[in-house]
């Protein structure tokens, strides 16, 4: 909604406060929809060990990015945010969504799922994602991969649904 007001009335500090209110949830949100898929896959293929160090990492990785997504030197609420750690959180973020594909990898066709698809739109989501992160300040157009993103995060949702049901 805030989006659509800047579009339609320009920006204010309360616009500015409320998107970056919204990109500091939604990155711990992204972040926790990847501890939840590493649940629905242990929760669907039982008999398939989790590595320990995928685990390990997975949750590592995924606490580092939520701690530097509450320090407030990332200037969620500005204009300029803070380049070095949106590099960082999101170079923490990519070794998050690398162990789950693994585990989706590892899966691969078991029962008959087809799990090398949960990974090639683990894969989409990120290639579209980090360009957006890294370059949408100064290229705004970059900003439009976010619809690939979106729609390889509904086929993510989507297949993990069947395996839940």
């Amino acid at each position: 909604m805030s989006r659509i007001i800047r579009a339609l009335r320009g920006t204010n500090d309360k616009i500015k406060r409320q998107l970056g209110i919204g990109l500091q949830v939604s990155s711990i949100t992204m972040t926790m929809f990847y501890i939840l898929l590493m649940y629905i896959w242990k929760y669907t293929f039982p008999e398939l060990k989790i590595p320990v160090v995928i685990e390990v990492v997975i949750w590592i990785s995924a606490v580092i990015r939520i701690v530097i997504c509450m320090f407030p030197q990332n200037n969620w609420c500005t204009d300029e945010g803070n380049i070095k750690l949106s590099v960082i959180r999101n170079a923490v973020f990519a070794v998050t969504g690398i162990g789950v594909m693994i585990l989706y990898l590892i899966s691969r066709n078991t029962y008959g799922y087809h799990m090398t698809r949960m990974a090639a739109a683990i894969i989409i989501s990120f290639g579209c994602y980090l360009p957006v992160t890294l370059f949408s300040k100064t290229k705004p157009q970059v900003g439009l991969l976010m619809i690939p993103k979106t729609c390889a995060y509904m086929w993510i949702i989507v297949m993990g649904l069947q395996l839940m049901f």
